[in-house]
Parts: C-alpha cells; sequence; structure tokens
C-alpha cells in the first residue's frame, strides 16, 4: 500500500435475518458500498439470502454466530435441535433475548460450539464460500471462551469455526487519503 493509502473494510451483518435486509444488503454490495457481508444462519430468511447472492465471488462471506434473538416480534432458535443445546434456549425454544440472559441461564460453552459449527455447516451447505466469523451481540464477557475460541477452544471441541478478519479478504476497497 502506498503512502497516505487507507484501508476501508465495509461490512454488512443480519444478512439472512429478513428478505428485507437481504434486498438492502445485495443493493448495497451492487452499488460497491459493501464487500463483506455476514449471514445468520439460524433465521427464516436465510435461504432467500443464498438465493439473491448465489455466484457472487465480489463478495467476501462471513458466519454472523448468533446466540441470542433480541427482537420482540421475529425470534429464532438454534440450527441444532433444541435437546443438543438446552442451555441456549428459552422456555418457548428461541435463544435467549441478550448475551446478559444467555448467562444468567448457564448457557454452557460446548453447546455454543455446537451451535456456532451447526451454523457454519448450514451456510456452507446452502453454498457460501465463508471466509471469516463475527458475532452478534455477545461476547467473551458473557460466554468465556467465545471470543478467542475460533484458535484453541473450537479446535479442541471438534470445530471448524475459523476467525478470519475481513482485512484479509481480496475485497477490502482502498481509497488514497486526502
Amino acid at each position: 500500500m502506498m503512502k497516505g493509502a487507507i484501508g476501508l473494510i465495509t461490512r454488512a451483518d443480519d444478512a439472512g435475518s429478513s428478505a428485507t435486509a437481504n434486498r438492502a444488503i445485495l443493493e448495497a454490495c451492487d452499488h460497491g458500498i459493501i464487500r463483506n457481508v455476514s449471514l445468520m444462519a439460524t433465521c427464516g430468511a436465510i435461504e432467500d439470502a443464498a438465493e439473491l447472492f448465489r455466484g457472487r465471488d465480489d463478495i467476501c462471506f462471513g458466519v454472523h454466530l448468533t446466540l441470542n434473538a433480541e427482537w420482540d416480534r421475529v425470534r429464532w432458535g438454534p440450527v441444532m435441535p433444541n435437546d443438543r443445546v438446552p442451555t441456549l434456549i428459552d422456555a418457548e425454544g428461541y435463544f435467549h433475548r441478550t448475551p446478559e440472559a444467555m448467562k444468567a441461564a448457564g448457557a454452557l460453552l460446548d453447546e455454543a460450539f455446537l451451535e456456532m459449527q451447526a451454523q457454519l455447516n448450514r451456510l456452507r451447505e446452502l453454498g457460501f464460500p465463508i471466509r471469516y466469523a463475527d458475532e452478534h451481540m455477545f461476547s467473551d464477557a458473557y460466554l468465556k471462551g467465545t471470543r478467542n475460541g475460533s484458535t484453541g477452544g473450537a479446535r479442541k471441541r471438534g470445530s471448524s469455526i475459523s476467525a478470519v478478519a475481513c482485512a484479509d479478504c481480496r475485497f477490502a476497497r482502498r481509497r488514497t487519503a486526502k
């Protein structure tokens, strides 16, 4: 990179959360604004996203690891069967609304990694070439071991979750500072 150049990484998350979000993200991609798209494998519009983004090799796709469902009218639950991840869900079978509620419910790290791997697998099954992982509203402060779990913790649990930074994607835009 030449002196004075700035690398700009543009990313949209929550793709797959709704058809409206999918179309807005697609429009931003078509206009060259967004180059990286994080996908929510747990949501009802993920198949719509797969159809819209099929064949888009100009976009760097990532898994938007989702362990909570914060909205009032739209809720989602795990990709895994509920009985495999019981500490991650509430009495209605949905993810807890907040990371704090997840922590208070005693969510188990092994179940979180099992679910995160299932989300990655689901996106790959839908044809997405996943290049990075990021988080939807949760952090290591609520479930110790998830933030850097992509290295040691995930491998110990047999997971292939890999947090490759968007900056490593060939889709980071380069701008020259004025």
